[in-house]
């Protein structure tokens, strides 16, 4: 009887049984289920069951996101750099549109992409179809960007995502369009403070720039050429010669990862001497050099490759034209039979920091009487003088000259844009 009246209670309330276990080992059948004595223990069970199947759907997300992949190249452009997308034939007809991240802080880049993006810490910004333009104001040079890119399909989903996931550039200042006499075969772009002038849509491939040089004198010079004087030695001589020069130019390529930037010009330029050449004479041999003109007009075209490798930038060209025989009236011991109708030069600038750079450049005559070659030095604050150093050198002598130089681009204008307001 007592089992009976046990089998009459509710296994699940009642308090007296502690062990329902038991009651089945003795052959008690329950006919309702049992119930938890503590609902405290069944929320934190089901809340803890609700967070992992968030996580695994989050997992399997992320997973399905990040299986397909897109390379992502960084390619510098003048001002800026220029994000290039190759999705493939495959993906190519999924995706409607580009998503770019751009952010300049580095611990973003470690986080998971999915946090970032939900975040402010990336901004998001306008896209294009298979490429992204990035210009760059004066002041950002210098700072690092980080770039993620999401393909999107026609609902907006993500379809791939880019790989690497960041791809980090650092600003870099625009190159130059030329150095003293001799031209690069870049432009200078302007770069505005507001993205919406930031396109060169607009912009020609020309670039048209004005420069002057005034070479002031000689600080030293020496030769050995008897039969013309009896002096070795020159020491702080004036020579006066003004160069005004006019050129423009038209890239024929764009600069790519490995190969230079070319383009192709002309120059035209108008010397002006404000001092007389010193008078060269030697009794012993009654020997003069003839006079030469106090004024004259010179042109040329000219072929230039350049490439700029971040911390230096180099370029080659070819000149054809009277332009190389500026180099006779720099010294008296160069006469009209030194004149060249073609040549060739170098150019260079080491960039040491943010705000100091060398350059340098070396002007080559061919077929000139005297086998006269010029380098021109760009020193900026290392000489700390108001002027810049050039070697002068021809058989049997050598000059080292001071010099001014100014360059100021006419096309493209560096007039500054404001946005509208």
């Amino acid at each position: 009887m007592k089992l009976e009246s046990i089998s009459m209670m509710d296994c699940g309330v009642a308090d007296d049984i502690r062990k329902p276990t038991s009651l089945v080992n003795e052959g008690v059948a329950c006919d309702t289920p049992w119930k938890a004595s503590n609902p405290a223990k069944l929320i934190r069970a089901t809340t803890l069951f609700i967070i992992l199947s968030i996580c695994r759907q989050h997992s399997v997300a992320v997973e399905h996101a990040t299986v397909s992949k897109f390379s992502v190249d960084a390619q510098p452009i003048s001002g800026g750099v220029v994000l290039r997308f190759d999705v493939g034939p495959k993906l190519e007809r999924d995706i409607d549109s580009f998503k770019v991240w751009r952010t300049t802080d580095a611990k973003t880049t470690a986080a998971e992409t999915s946090c970032v993006l939900s975040s402010a810490a990336a901004e998001n910004l306008r896209y294009y179809h298979d490429w992204y333009k990035d210009y760059f104001t004066r002041q950002q040079q210098g700072q690092t960007f980080f770039y993620h890119v999401h393909a999107l399909g026609p609902q907006g989903d993500v379809v791939a995502g880019s790989q690497p996931s960041w791809v980090s550039w650092r600003v870099r200042t625009p190159p130059a369009s030329g150095t003293v006499l001799t031209p690069s075969a870049y432009r200078k772009i302007p770069l505005y403070y507001d993205s919406q002038y930031s396109s060169t849509k607009k912009l020609l491939p020309v670039n048209v720039d004005i420069t002057t040089t005034y070479y002031i004198g000689r600080l030293y010079g020496y030769n050995k050429l008897d039969e013309l004087t009896t002096r070795r030695r020159e020491l702080f001589s004036r020579l006066g010669a003004w160069f005004l020069q006019l050129e423009g130019k038209a890239i024929l390529e764009a600069e790519g990862t490995y190969l230079p930037q070319l383009a192709v010009g002309a120059e035209g330029s108008y010397m002006l001497k404000d001092t007389k050449a010193p008078g060269v004479s030697n009794p012993t041999f009654a020997f003069n050099l003839e006079q030469k003109d106090t004024s004259r007009a010179f042109h040329g075209l000219f072929l230039v490759a350049s490439k700029d490798w971040g911390w230096l930038q180099t370029g080659v060209g070819w000149i054809e034209g009277d332009a190389p025989s500026k180099l006779i009236y720099l010294t008296e011991f160069l006469n009209n039979e030194s004149k060249s109708d073609k040549g060739y030069f170098v150019n260079t600038r080491l960039k040491i920091t943010r705000r100091f750079a060398l350059s340098a450049e070396y002007l080559k005559p061919l077929q000139s009487v005297g086998a006269p070659w010029l380098l021109n030095l760009q020193l900026g604050n290392l000489l700390r003088a108001n002027f810049d150093l050039a070697y002068l050198r021809y058989n049997r002598g050598y000059d080292i000259l001071a010099h001014l130089n100014f360059r100021y681009t006419l096309y493209p204008s560096f007039k500054s844009k404001e946005k509208a307001k």
